[in-house]
């Protein structure tokens, strides 16, 4: 869980301050470990993309998490073309620097 504290370092630490000039709004960063299973990925994606809480459309919970608006990772082809699959519905964007199969760039 190393990438998203090293992200949350550098939003505090200013490493954003030219890109994010607009301060009026919360980023939340939150990490999912898919371990390169596909399973494993759609099953961490749905309360992403559709949230959590007790709000009407979200997963029930009893913590309320609002929906992802972007996904970066996975790290695997195999989990990164099944979140952006599921994801795809949502129009959520997936990003991943290290999943190499040609099949996601379609």
């Amino acid at each position: 869980q190393g990438l998203p504290y090293a992200a949350k370092l550098a939003l505090k630490d200013g490493f954003f301050d030219d890109i994010l000039t607009n301060t009026s709004f919360d980023l939340h960063i939150q990490g999912a470990n898919t371990i390169c299973t596909p399973t494993l990925a759609a099953k961490l994606a749905v309360p992403m993309l559709l949230g959590t809480g007790t709000v009407p459309g979200r997963m029930y919970s009893t913590e309320t998490v609002e929906p992802v608006i972007g996904i970066a990772g996975c790290q695997c082809s195999s989990s990164t073309m099944v979140m952006a699959t599921v994801s795809n519905p949502y129009k959520v964007p997936v990003i991943s620097g290290s999943a190499t199969d040609l099949a996601l760039s379609d």
